[in-house]
């Protein structure tokens, strides 16, 4: 048996005022991320940064020094044609995605929600609908979400805010995309040994086969 590197997960954190300033671009920008490069780029809009002003941001893992990817504004906000993609150079296994500004409504009865949608790796080409945690309500909070995913291996992500089930006292879905990460999941640190330890047997029984016929 094999032993195996430690799992390792790699996070573009667009929270972060080094990826804002390395995506540098209004509508359409690139950043090296988990070994390829992410594309990420926008509709509707501009790509928007602005200050985090919520309380449950968190940090770590994410550094909260900004509210995430919005569109004009700090939010991809449903009604419009707002759409944020992120798109890798090559296909990825991505693990969990990280909103901000997704609400419940205070009283309780309904909660914003945001649509994903994906494609380009064996997973094949899905979508679906991402409810807000009931606890982060518009009243100091962050909208903070970290949904888990079951190892969706993708080359392209799309975000926006469906115009149906307005979740929050305001009426309209809308949220801002903090991160997403990905796992890196290497070879078993003895597989080259492995490898190579076939490749010498496989020559020393061609030598003996070459000698047993001279």
């Amino acid at each position: 048996m094999f032993g195996t590197i430690a799992h390792a997960t790699t996070l573009l954190d667009f929270t972060s005022a080094a990826v804002r300033d390395a995506v540098q671009a209004p509508t359409s920008g690139q950043v090296a991320f988990a070994g390829t490069i992410a594309t990420i780029s926008a509709t509707g809009g501009a790509l928007t940064w602005t200050g985090q002003d919520g309380n449950t941001c968190a940090s770590p893992p994410l550094a909260c020094q900004l509210d995430g990817i919005g569109i004009t504004d700090d939010e991809i906000s449903g009604g419009t044609n707002e759409t944020v993609t992120v798109s890798f150079g090559e296909a990825r296994v991505v693990e969990s995605i990280y909103f901000l500004d997704l609400f419940a409504a205070t009283n309780q009865q309904t909660r914003e929600q945001a649509q994903v949608s994906w494609g380009g790796g064996s997973s094949g080409i899905g979508s679906m609908l991402i409810d807000a945690n009931w606890a982060e309500t518009p009243n100091g909070a962050s909208g903070y979400l970290m949904f888990a995913l079951n190892n969706l291996n993708v080359a392209w992500l799309e975000f926006l805010a469906p115009t149906h089930n307005p979740g929050d006292e305001l009426g309209v879905n809308d949220f801002s995309l903090a991160a997403i990460s990905v796992s890196t999941v290497p070879l078993p640190a003895a597989l080259p040994l492995y490898g190579s330890a076939l490749a010498v047997l496989g020559f020393l029984g061609w030598r003996r086969k070459q000698k047993a016929t001279t």
